[in-house]
Protein backbone atom coordinates (compact mmCIF):
# COMPACT_ATOMS: atom_id res chain seq x y z
CA UNK A 1 0.00 0.00 0.00
CA UNK A 2 1.55 2.64 -1.35
CA UNK A 3 0.82 6.59 0.87
CA UNK A 4 -2.00 6.11 3.32
CA UNK A 5 0.19 7.15 5.88
CA UNK A 6 -2.91 7.94 8.72
CA UNK A 7 -5.04 4.93 7.82
CA UNK A 8 -1.98 2.67 8.14
CA UNK A 9 -1.35 4.63 11.59
CA UNK A 10 -4.51 4.26 12.83
CA UNK A 11 -5.93 0.74 11.76
CA UNK A 12 -2.24 -0.28 12.95
CA UNK A 13 -3.32 0.41 16.33
CA UNK A 14 -6.76 -1.57 16.16
CA UNK A 15 -7.98 -4.59 17.14
CA UNK A 16 -10.84 -6.39 14.98
CA UNK A 17 -12.83 -6.35 18.08
CA UNK A 18 -12.06 -2.60 18.59
CA UNK A 19 -13.30 -1.89 14.79
CA UNK A 20 -16.46 1.05 14.33
CA UNK A 21 -19.27 -0.19 12.23
CA UNK A 22 -18.40 2.75 9.44
CA UNK A 23 -15.89 4.83 8.19
CA UNK A 24 -15.30 7.66 5.48
CA UNK A 25 -11.89 7.70 3.67
CA UNK A 26 -11.65 11.07 2.29
CA UNK A 27 -9.37 12.59 -0.21
CA UNK A 28 -9.10 13.30 -4.28
CA UNK A 29 -9.01 10.64 -6.77
CA UNK A 30 -6.05 8.61 -7.28
CA UNK A 31 -4.74 8.90 -3.69
CA UNK A 32 -5.43 5.21 -2.67
CA UNK A 33 -9.04 5.28 -0.79
CA UNK A 34 -10.55 2.62 -2.47
CA UNK A 35 -7.78 0.16 -2.38
CA UNK A 36 -7.33 0.87 0.88
CA UNK A 37 -10.85 -0.50 1.63
CA UNK A 38 -10.15 -3.32 -0.30
CA UNK A 39 -6.95 -4.25 1.41
CA UNK A 40 -8.55 -3.45 4.60
CA UNK A 41 -11.76 -5.99 3.93
CA UNK A 42 -8.99 -8.57 2.54
CA UNK A 43 -6.90 -8.41 6.24
CA UNK A 44 -10.71 -9.28 8.18
CA UNK A 45 -11.03 -11.90 5.50
CA UNK A 46 -7.86 -13.90 5.50
CA UNK A 47 -7.82 -16.84 7.53
CA UNK A 48 -4.27 -17.22 8.58
CA UNK A 49 -3.50 -15.85 12.31
CA UNK A 50 -1.67 -12.71 12.85
CA UNK A 51 -1.56 -10.93 16.00
CA UNK A 52 -2.35 -7.45 14.33
CA UNK A 53 -5.73 -6.19 12.09
CA UNK A 54 -3.77 -5.94 8.47
CA UNK A 55 -2.24 -7.85 6.62
CA UNK A 56 -2.92 -10.90 5.05
CA UNK A 57 -0.89 -13.84 3.60
CA UNK A 58 -2.78 -13.73 -0.22
CA UNK A 59 -2.81 -17.72 -0.23
CA UNK A 60 -5.67 -18.60 2.21
CA UNK A 61 -9.23 -20.12 0.81
CA UNK A 62 -10.12 -16.48 1.87
CA UNK A 63 -7.61 -14.39 0.15
CA UNK A 64 -8.19 -16.70 -2.93
CA UNK A 65 -11.37 -15.94 -3.22
CA UNK A 66 -11.37 -12.37 -2.31
CA UNK A 67 -8.98 -11.80 -4.82
CA UNK A 68 -10.74 -13.61 -7.54
CA UNK A 69 -13.73 -11.61 -6.81
CA UNK A 70 -16.52 -13.99 -5.68
CA UNK A 71 -15.79 -13.85 -1.79
CA UNK A 72 -19.52 -13.65 -0.55
CA UNK A 73 -19.43 -11.52 2.14
CA UNK A 74 -17.55 -8.67 0.57
CA UNK A 75 -19.56 -5.89 -2.14
CA UNK A 76 -18.17 -2.99 -3.55
CA UNK A 77 -19.82 -0.59 -5.65
CA UNK A 78 -18.85 -0.43 -9.30
CA UNK A 79 -16.91 2.80 -9.61
CA UNK A 80 -18.81 6.06 -9.42
CA UNK A 81 -22.37 5.18 -7.43
CA UNK A 82 -25.27 7.42 -7.62
CA UNK A 83 -28.10 5.97 -5.14
CA UNK A 84 -31.13 7.36 -6.11
CA UNK A 85 -32.45 8.98 -9.75
CA UNK A 86 -30.02 10.68 -11.91
CA UNK A 87 -32.76 12.01 -14.15
CA UNK A 88 -34.42 13.20 -11.47
CA UNK A 89 -34.74 16.72 -13.13
CA UNK A 90 -35.73 15.25 -16.44
CA UNK A 91 -38.35 13.60 -14.65
CA UNK A 92 -39.62 16.50 -12.40
CA UNK A 93 -43.58 17.16 -13.66
CA UNK A 94 -44.50 20.89 -14.46
CA UNK A 95 -45.58 21.67 -10.86
CA UNK A 96 -41.77 20.60 -9.76
CA UNK A 97 -42.70 17.31 -8.08
CA UNK A 98 -40.72 14.38 -8.86
CA UNK A 99 -42.93 11.78 -10.67
CA UNK A 100 -44.41 8.85 -8.91
CA UNK A 101 -42.66 6.73 -11.45
CA UNK A 102 -39.59 8.46 -9.71
CA UNK A 103 -40.41 8.40 -6.39
CA UNK A 104 -40.69 4.81 -6.96
CA UNK A 105 -37.62 3.98 -8.23
CA UNK A 106 -35.89 5.82 -5.40
CA UNK A 107 -37.83 3.85 -3.09
CA UNK A 108 -37.00 0.66 -4.91
CA UNK A 109 -33.28 1.59 -4.80
CA UNK A 110 -33.22 2.70 -1.48
CA UNK A 111 -34.68 -0.61 -0.04
CA UNK A 112 -32.08 -2.78 -2.27
CA UNK A 113 -29.27 -0.32 -0.39
CA UNK A 114 -30.55 -1.62 2.82
CA UNK A 115 -30.93 -5.23 1.77
CA UNK A 116 -27.59 -5.39 0.71
CA UNK A 117 -26.31 -3.57 4.02
CA UNK A 118 -28.25 -5.61 6.55
CA UNK A 119 -26.61 -8.75 5.25
CA UNK A 120 -25.05 -11.38 7.47
CA UNK A 121 -21.31 -12.59 7.01
CA UNK A 122 -21.86 -16.09 5.13
CA UNK A 123 -18.37 -17.46 5.15
CA UNK A 124 -16.68 -15.43 8.68
CA UNK A 125 -16.93 -12.87 10.83
CA UNK A 126 -17.51 -10.25 8.51
CA UNK A 127 -18.93 -8.92 6.46
CA UNK A 128 -17.89 -5.27 4.32
CA UNK A 129 -19.43 -3.16 2.31
CA UNK A 130 -17.26 -0.18 0.18
CA UNK A 131 -19.48 2.50 -1.19
CA UNK A 132 -17.33 3.67 -3.54
CA UNK A 133 -17.10 7.95 -4.37
CA UNK A 134 -20.77 7.73 -2.95
CA UNK A 135 -23.51 10.50 -3.79
CA UNK A 136 -27.04 10.77 -2.97
CA UNK A 137 -29.83 12.04 -5.92
CA UNK A 138 -32.38 12.22 -3.35
CA UNK A 139 -32.91 12.70 0.08
CA UNK A 140 -34.90 9.59 0.36
CA UNK A 141 -31.61 7.32 -0.39
CA UNK A 142 -29.55 9.46 2.08
CA UNK A 143 -32.11 8.65 4.62
CA UNK A 144 -31.93 5.03 4.09
CA UNK A 145 -28.43 4.89 4.75
CA UNK A 146 -28.82 7.18 7.66
CA UNK A 147 -31.44 4.12 9.25
CA UNK A 148 -28.60 1.62 8.55
CA UNK A 149 -26.15 3.61 10.66
CA UNK A 150 -28.28 4.48 13.29
CA UNK A 151 -28.75 0.89 14.27
CA UNK A 152 -25.31 -1.26 11.92
CA UNK A 153 -25.55 -4.80 12.77
CA UNK A 154 -22.67 -5.78 14.96
CA UNK A 155 -20.35 -8.01 12.16
CA UNK A 156 -20.91 -5.51 8.87
CA UNK A 157 -18.57 -3.03 8.28
CA UNK A 158 -19.15 -0.08 5.67
CA UNK A 159 -17.03 1.95 3.97
CA UNK A 160 -17.76 5.07 2.30
CA UNK A 161 -14.88 7.15 0.05
CA UNK A 162 -15.40 10.53 -1.26
CA UNK A 163 -13.76 13.37 -2.84
CA UNK A 164 -16.15 15.64 -1.46
CA UNK A 165 -17.37 15.12 2.59
CA UNK A 166 -18.84 18.31 3.17
CA UNK A 167 -21.55 17.30 0.40
CA UNK A 168 -22.74 14.15 2.59
CA UNK A 169 -25.65 14.95 5.04
CA UNK A 170 -24.30 15.63 8.88
CA UNK A 171 -25.92 13.45 10.20
CA UNK A 172 -24.15 10.76 8.26
CA UNK A 173 -20.99 12.14 8.83
CA UNK A 174 -21.56 12.42 12.45
CA UNK A 175 -22.10 8.44 12.68
CA UNK A 176 -19.14 7.71 10.98
CA UNK A 177 -15.34 8.09 12.05
CA UNK A 178 -13.15 9.88 9.12
CA UNK A 179 -9.85 8.65 8.11
CA UNK A 180 -8.37 11.61 5.37
CA UNK A 181 -6.39 10.33 2.74
CA UNK A 182 -3.73 13.00 1.41
CA UNK A 183 -2.13 13.21 -1.88
CA UNK A 184 0.86 10.90 -2.75
CA UNK A 185 4.13 12.45 -2.72
CA UNK A 186 5.84 12.79 -5.76
CA UNK A 187 7.94 9.80 -5.92
CA UNK A 188 5.28 7.64 -3.95
CA UNK A 189 3.20 8.16 -7.75
CA UNK A 190 6.85 7.81 -9.56
CA UNK A 191 6.92 4.53 -8.03
CA UNK A 192 3.22 3.35 -8.88
CA UNK A 193 4.12 4.13 -12.18
CA UNK A 194 7.08 2.31 -12.89
CA UNK A 195 6.11 -0.82 -11.18
CA UNK A 196 3.04 -0.48 -13.89
CA UNK A 197 5.80 -0.44 -16.61
CA UNK A 198 6.08 3.09 -17.23
CA UNK A 199 9.73 3.83 -17.90
CA UNK A 200 11.63 6.12 -15.63
CA UNK A 201 11.97 9.34 -17.65
CA UNK A 202 7.99 9.40 -18.90
CA UNK A 203 7.11 8.70 -14.99
CA UNK A 204 8.73 11.41 -13.72
CA UNK A 205 7.21 14.01 -15.73
CA UNK A 206 3.99 12.60 -15.30
CA UNK A 207 4.12 12.67 -11.53
CA UNK A 208 5.75 16.14 -11.30
CA UNK A 209 2.13 17.77 -12.27
CA UNK A 210 0.00 15.18 -11.03
CA UNK A 211 -0.37 16.60 -7.73
CA UNK A 212 -0.47 13.48 -5.55
CA UNK A 213 -3.05 11.72 -7.62
CA UNK A 214 -2.27 8.70 -9.48
CA UNK A 215 -5.56 8.89 -11.29
CA UNK A 216 -4.27 11.88 -12.65
CA UNK A 217 -0.84 10.66 -13.43
CA UNK A 218 -2.07 8.19 -15.56
CA UNK A 219 -4.95 10.57 -17.22
CA UNK A 220 -1.71 12.50 -18.53
CA UNK A 221 0.31 9.61 -19.72
CA UNK A 222 -3.02 8.98 -21.89
CA UNK A 223 -2.98 12.58 -23.11
CA UNK A 224 -6.65 13.20 -21.15
CA UNK A 225 -5.37 15.54 -18.54
CA UNK A 226 -3.79 18.40 -20.63
CA UNK A 227 -6.50 20.22 -21.34
CA UNK A 228 -7.93 20.90 -18.30
CA UNK A 229 -4.83 21.78 -16.61
CA UNK A 230 -4.23 24.34 -19.36
CA UNK A 231 -8.00 25.66 -18.68
CA UNK A 232 -6.59 26.07 -14.74
CA UNK A 233 -4.13 28.21 -15.60
CA UNK A 234 -5.29 29.89 -18.07
CA UNK A 235 -8.21 30.95 -15.77
CA UNK A 236 -5.34 31.89 -12.94
CA UNK A 237 -3.78 34.12 -15.54
CA UNK A 238 -7.11 35.81 -16.44
CA UNK A 239 -7.88 36.36 -12.77
CA UNK A 240 -4.87 37.29 -11.29
CA UNK A 241 -4.49 39.99 -13.99
CA UNK A 242 -7.95 41.44 -13.57
CA UNK A 243 -9.58 39.91 -17.08
CA UNK A 244 -12.90 37.55 -16.44
CA UNK A 245 -11.42 33.94 -17.10
CA UNK A 246 -13.46 31.89 -18.64
CA UNK A 247 -14.79 28.91 -17.13
CA UNK A 248 -16.68 27.22 -20.21
CA UNK A 249 -14.69 24.02 -19.43
CA UNK A 250 -17.39 23.18 -16.55
CA UNK A 251 -19.54 22.81 -19.81
CA UNK A 252 -17.23 19.64 -20.58
CA UNK A 253 -19.79 17.62 -18.15
CA UNK A 254 -23.72 17.50 -18.27
CA UNK A 255 -24.55 15.81 -14.53
CA UNK A 256 -23.95 18.44 -11.35
CA UNK A 257 -21.90 16.02 -9.87
CA UNK A 258 -19.70 16.05 -12.99
CA UNK A 259 -19.33 19.80 -12.64
CA UNK A 260 -18.20 19.44 -8.89
CA UNK A 261 -15.75 17.09 -9.60
CA UNK A 262 -14.26 19.32 -12.63
CA UNK A 263 -14.52 22.44 -10.84
CA UNK A 264 -12.17 20.69 -7.77
CA UNK A 265 -9.97 19.51 -10.01
CA UNK A 266 -9.40 23.14 -10.90
CA UNK A 267 -8.99 24.53 -7.77
CA UNK A 268 -6.44 21.85 -7.11
CA UNK A 269 -4.36 23.01 -10.00
CA UNK A 270 -5.05 26.70 -9.54
CA UNK A 271 -3.70 26.32 -5.74
CA UNK A 272 -0.70 24.59 -7.01
CA UNK A 273 0.05 27.57 -9.98
CA UNK A 274 -0.44 30.30 -6.77
CA UNK A 275 1.48 28.06 -4.68
CA UNK A 276 4.31 28.65 -7.28
CA UNK A 277 3.61 32.22 -8.41
CA UNK A 278 4.27 33.05 -4.46
CA UNK A 279 7.43 31.07 -4.18
CA UNK A 280 9.11 32.57 -7.32
CA UNK A 281 8.60 36.17 -6.04
CA UNK A 282 9.40 35.65 -2.67
CA UNK A 283 11.97 33.32 -2.76
CA UNK A 284 13.38 33.99 -6.01
CA UNK A 285 13.85 31.62 -9.53
CA UNK A 286 15.67 29.24 -7.49
CA UNK A 287 12.31 27.86 -5.74
CA UNK A 288 11.49 24.17 -5.83
CA UNK A 289 7.99 24.34 -7.74
CA UNK A 290 5.24 21.43 -8.12
CA UNK A 291 4.36 22.52 -11.61
CA UNK A 292 8.56 23.30 -12.64
CA UNK A 293 7.49 22.66 -16.35
CA UNK A 294 5.02 25.93 -16.10
CA UNK A 295 7.51 27.97 -15.02
CA UNK A 296 8.27 30.60 -17.88
CA UNK A 297 4.49 31.10 -17.99
CA UNK A 298 4.19 31.53 -13.85
CA UNK A 299 6.89 33.90 -13.86
CA UNK A 300 5.66 36.13 -16.78
CA UNK A 301 2.25 36.65 -14.02
CA UNK A 302 1.51 39.99 -12.17
CA UNK A 303 3.43 40.37 -9.10
CA UNK A 304 1.15 41.16 -5.50
CA UNK A 305 2.53 42.08 -2.01
CA UNK A 306 3.15 39.53 0.54
CA UNK A 307 0.14 40.30 2.30
CA UNK A 308 -1.96 40.00 -1.10
CA UNK A 309 -0.10 36.38 -1.93
CA UNK A 310 -0.99 35.02 1.43
CA UNK A 311 -4.15 36.37 1.39
CA UNK A 312 -4.91 34.50 -1.93
CA UNK A 313 -3.62 31.33 -0.91
CA UNK A 314 -6.13 31.28 2.08
CA UNK A 315 -8.74 32.13 -0.42
CA UNK A 316 -8.29 28.95 -2.33
CA UNK A 317 -8.17 27.01 0.17
CA UNK A 318 -11.46 28.51 1.64
CA UNK A 319 -12.97 28.45 -2.08
CA UNK A 320 -11.73 24.33 -1.74
CA UNK A 321 -13.38 23.93 1.22
CA UNK A 322 -16.47 25.92 -0.39
CA UNK A 323 -16.08 23.44 -2.79
CA UNK A 324 -16.90 20.83 -1.25
CA UNK A 325 -20.51 21.92 -0.49
CA UNK A 326 -23.25 21.41 -2.68
CA UNK A 327 -23.02 25.35 -3.88
CA UNK A 328 -23.26 25.54 -7.56
CA UNK A 329 -19.54 24.74 -9.18
CA UNK A 330 -19.92 28.10 -10.87
CA UNK A 331 -20.30 30.17 -8.45
CA UNK A 332 -17.42 28.47 -6.44
CA UNK A 333 -15.27 29.82 -9.11
CA UNK A 334 -17.07 33.27 -9.34
CA UNK A 335 -16.02 33.49 -5.81
CA UNK A 336 -12.46 33.01 -5.98
CA UNK A 337 -12.34 35.26 -9.47
CA UNK A 338 -13.88 38.33 -7.22
CA UNK A 339 -11.27 37.21 -4.41
CA UNK A 340 -8.28 37.12 -6.64
CA UNK A 341 -9.32 40.23 -8.68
Amino acid sequence: MVGASRALAYFGMLEPASLSHGYLFSGQAGVGKKTFARRLAQSLFCRQPKTALLGYDGSCAACTSFLAGSYPDYYESEGRIVIGSAQEAADTGRDGERSESVRERERMESRALVRELQLRPYSGQWRVVVLGDIEFASTEAAHALLRFLEEPPPDVLIVLTTEAPGTLLDTIRSRLIEIPFPPLARDEVERILERDGIDRSRARFAASAAMGSITRARAILDGQETGLREAALTWFEDAISGRTPDSSFLDRASKAADKRRIAGDVLEFVRVFARDWAALQFLGRDAPLLAADLKVRIQRLPKRSRAEAAEILAQIAETQRLANTNVTPSLVLDFLRMRIT
